[in-house]
């Protein structure tokens, strides 16, 4: 797929600065938009689906069955994941944009879906800025730079160093095109200057065979989902994408100490469909930030590196909004750098 054509290079800033404006306000005058029903005050009434658009196995999925039990048991009601891998994401984003605006079908989804792939892909059949409301921002976390443990090599330089004297040898896998984490990949290989090839996969999840067995070298996942491994020391992690190191793992580097502009933390929000009542976002935005807030739930968060939010729908429209800025400026470097995304 293509990148949208939008205005030229020559302006990335002002571009970004529109994108992120328009973007906040158009979801918070959608938010504010639907009236109440009837029906609002009973809900929830039934079980609530709730959508990742990846396969198992991944960090969304992880995130996506930590919630749902934990809801499930605060609403009384049946809250169940239901998996909708597929195009980097779009097959389970378009899943939900489409479904009845009730309450009862909602999305996980991480900042690869919330934010990059309308910068990244054209020809899609929802917009995924006006078609998804923000209902609550539920976790951050960083991700781990992890390769395969038998390659001979145990940090950031020294794998890059390997890298450039084998041009085109090494491999990475990415959950997708035009997600997170091909953005991730490509800026890592661009600042680094690597010829690492790009394998694209239905998710985080699919990959972990793949960069066990030494078919792929490298891979960027949650570090939630790959903490285990790395204690067992299945893979090697050379760096985290955060700002700072991260509390469960404070011996891994960042990639910020290698390249000072590299901030790039994953996160995850809970979303709706258009036009779903004020009063249902307000129910289950409000449930879902008391469960983060528990310290049950930070407790059983900060053991696998994941740091709990929990936010209303204005703070996640307005955080998007941010995240929308930074990623436009850092699409608009990769493809002045003629490097192709969403291809």
């Amino acid at each position: 797929m293509k990148h949208h054509s939008t205005t030229g290079p020559a302006r990335p800033c002002l571009r970004a600065i529109w994108l992120a404006g328009s973007f906040c306000a158009a979801m918070i005058a959608t938010l504010a938009a639907v009236p109440a029903n009837a029906q609002d005050a009973s809900y929830p009434a039934r079980s609530i689906e709730l959508v990742v658009p990846a396969a198992p196995g991944g960090g969304l999925d992880l995130h996506a069955r930590i919630l749902a039990e934990a809801l499930t048991a605060k609403l009384g009601k049946a809250v169940v994941v239901l998996n909708k891998p597929g195009a980097g994401g779009v097959v389970g984003m378009g899943y939900v944009a489409r479904a009845q605006p009730d309450g009862y079908t909602l999305l996980l989804q991480g900042v690869s879906n919330a934010i990059v792939t309308g910068l990244t892909m054209e020809g899609l059949t929802y917009d995924p800025y006006k078609d998804l409301v923000p209902v609550s921002l539920m976790v951050r976390y960083p991700l781990a730079l992890t390769i395969n443990k038998d390659l001979p090599v145990n940090t950031v330089a020294e794998f890059i160093e390997l890298a450039k004297k084998n041009p085109g040898k090494y491999s990475y896998g990415h959950s997708g095109i035009g997600t997170q984490l091909e953005l991730v990949g490509e800026f890592f290989k661009m600042k680094s200057g690597t010829d690492l090839t790009a394998v694209p996969y239905q998710g985080a999840g699919p990959i972990l065979p793949d960069l066990l067995a030494g078919r792929v070298s490298m891979m960027l996942n949650g570090l939630p989902a790959e903490s285990e491994r790395i204690k067992d020391g299945k893979v090697k992690a050379l760096a985290v994408t955060s700002a700072e190191r991260s509390p469960v793992a404070p011996k891994i580097p960042t990639l910020k100490e290698t390249y000072p502009d590299f901030d790039m933390p994953f996160w995850i929000g809970i979303y709706a469909p258009a036009k779903t009542p004020r009063p249902i976002i307000e129910k289950i935005s409000g449930e879902i930030a008391a469960v983060m807030k528990s310290d049950a739930m930070k407790k059983k968060l900060a053991e696998i590196g994941s740091d709990p939010v929990g936010s209303t729908p204005e703070e996640l429209a307005a955080y998007g909004a941010e995240q929308l800025k930074l990623y436009s400026a850092i699409v608009d470097t990769l493809r002045r750098a003629k490097v192709k995304l969403g291809d």
